[in-house]
């Protein structure tokens, strides 16, 4: 019997909230939503490869399977997240969402940066990733979980064994150090991204490819 890590899920909000977050955050990229006039919009296509790891008795990984997945994506490249006069330190903003965003296996959700309002605090800035854009060549180091706020939105989504004789689809929290690189223009956007997930047992690579939506 193969024994679980401590679980990559938690803290974690309520899976419906995060899918309603994220596609508020998507909405917000959107050409015609204020202050975003300068954004700009891809759509294409992920192939993406998970690969299924578990824990032995004397915690050792175990192999699997390996999975690969094919869905539509969304990429988003705007101004940096702001609030008030504190500015994400990335030059723009990406986000990358496969579709649909609703929990399925093999989804996965980039963003680098985001606004969420605190009852107490008010609006408050997360930055995830740290990016780079020299010319058209793109690259980027995830830096911060935000974990500890219960509000990783870097996820990738895949089974997990709840029992023997059940799985579900979970979003897996993307860990620090994941990377991504690529060239981005007028035109299109190539990215390959590669990672874990924060239990080391679903690392990932992901090629994107899309070309400028209007």
């Amino acid at each position: 019997m193969l024994m679980r890590s401590l679980s990559p899920h938690l803290p974690i909000k309520d899976p419906t909230l995060l899918l309603i977050t994220f596609a508020s955050l998507i909405f917000s990229f959107m050409p015609g939503c204020d202050g975003v006039i300068e954004s700009k919009q891809y759509k294409g296509t992920a192939y993406t490869t998970i690969t299924y790891l578990d824990y032995d008795t004397n915690g050792k990984k175990v192999f699997i399977e390996e999975k690969e997945y094919q869905k539509g994506v969304h990429v988003f490249i705007g101004p940096p997240k702001n609030v008030g006069s504190v500015f994400e330190s990335n030059s723009f903003s990406l986000t990358i969402t496969t579709e649909p965003t609703t929990g399925e296996e093999g989804e996965i959700w980039i963003t680098s940066a985001i606004v969420l309002t605190d009852q107490v605090l008010g609006e408050i800035l997360l930055q995830y990733w740290t990016l780079q854009l020299e010319g058209t060549t793109l690259s980027g180091i995830l830096t911060d979980t935000h974990i500890a706020e219960a509000s990783a939105m870097n996820q990738l989504w895949a089974w997990e064994e709840i029992s023997p004789s059940l799985k579900m689809v979970l979003p897996f929290y993307i860990d620090v150090g994941s990377l991504l690189q690529g060239t981005v223009d007028d035109y299109e956007v190539r990215i390959h991204l590669e990672g874990t997930t924060t239990d080391r047992t679903r690392p990932f690579i992901s090629e994107i490819v899309a070309t400028r939506a209007p």
